[in-house]
């Protein structure tokens, strides 16, 4: 009897470390980088939202009053989020960046489908001279402006980036 529950137990064990360990599904990665997307530029939003969705704050960087950034990361750190500030001549710059490592093609093109079912996109502009991985870029409204997204996949690594227009200088922020 004991030899068939520790069978039974060295047969479930490896499916469970399995389950713990698997990649988050693209479709469900791009429909959380379009929520948080969705609230730029208000990082209080954001990081309510970051928490709800598993990521934890495990740095924040800050260079004087022109830039800041406060890193995320998924319980496993498989999955890295980064909210970044940048005040720029021309107004100041928020960005929503997703860092999903260990993954293929395969992934990024799915992220890209799932971007385009969500947001109604067309198909993507394609970056050119790439010296390797492939990148694609729309132009999106979003509830609080206008954004670049990028879904960028090179060396085994997925990133889905979003970039708002410059903020005028002196306008309060829409949060």
């Amino acid at each position: 009897m004991l030899g068939r529950v520790f069978a039974s137990t060295v047969c479930v064990l490896p499916l469970l470390v399995t389950q713990v360990a698997a990649m988050p599904a693209a479709s469900e990665t791009a429909s959380a980088f379009a929520n948080l997307a969705s609230l730029l530029p208000c990082q209080p939003d954001i990081e309510i939202l970051a928490e709800d969705l598993g990521y934890r704050k495990v740095a924040q960087t800050q260079i004087d009053k022109d830039y800041a950034d406060i890193e995320y990361s998924d319980v496993l750190n498989q999955t890295h989020l980064t909210v970044s500030f940048e005040g720029t001549p021309i107004g100041a710059q928020f960005s929503v960046l997703l860092d999903i490592p260990e993954t293929d093609q395969v992934y990024a093109d799915t992220v890209v489908t799932a971007l385009r079912r969500d947001w109604s996109l067309p198909e993507s502009v394609h970056l050119q001279n790439l010296a390797s991985g492939t990148a694609q870029f729309w132009t999106v409204e979003l509830p609080k402006g206008v954004a670049q997204i990028t879904v960028r996949h090179d060396n085994m690594t997925t990133q889905i980036s979003g970039t708002l227009e410059p903020q005028t200088r002196g306008i309060p922020l829409p949060c």
